[in-house]
């Protein structure tokens, strides 16, 4: 069977919110360590992503929290694409790549100017995914590097 036949993207709900994290942490401490600003956002997503206006967004398979991402608002019609995370033994069933289209398209209606991620140059599937969607590579900002020791790539998307 097919278990794409079954996957819905869904906006946050609090009874979300624990899956956000652990999804998070689960990347996250794979490849690197959890710093300060992934617990302010992954510990209070409602005040620090959707209280400003920004969106969280789910990938649900079979009704299971597979797969998550954010969307940050910055002024000036500028989004962040953060906390973008996928459950390891559901890679490969291009679950990231309908939340990043989700995302983008979201972004879209919403009038941005520029959609645009963070993120570190030894997570190669992520970076080509982020490059088959659509972004592309562009300096790094001096603020990008002040909230993750990790940053070390900046990719965007203009509208």
């Amino acid at each position: 069977m097919d278990t794409t036949l079954s996957l819905e993207i869904v906006p946050y709900n609090p009874s979300l919110k624990s899956a956000f994290k652990s999804l998070n942490i689960e990347w996250i401490t794979h490849y690197f360590r959890v710093e300060p600003e992934d617990e302010r956002v992954l510990d209070f997503p409602e005040e620090n992503i959707l209280a400003t206006g920004g969106a969280i967004f789910f990938a649900l398979l079979n009704g299971e929290a597979v797969g998550c991402c954010g969307l940050l608002v910055e002024d000036g019609g500028v989004l962040e694409l953060v906390k973008m995370a996928v459950q390891p033994k559901h890679r490969g069933l291009k679950i990231g790549e309908k939340l990043c289209k989700h995302a983008i398209e979201y972004a879209q209606n919403q009038g941005t100017k520029e959609l645009y991620l963070i993120s570190n140059r030894k997570l190669l599937p992520a970076l080509a995914l982020y490059r088959k969607v659509g972004f592309v590579e562009v300096p790094i900002k001096a603020h990008d590097l002040v909230l993750f020791e990790r940053c070390d790539i900046r990719m965007s998307i203009h509208f």
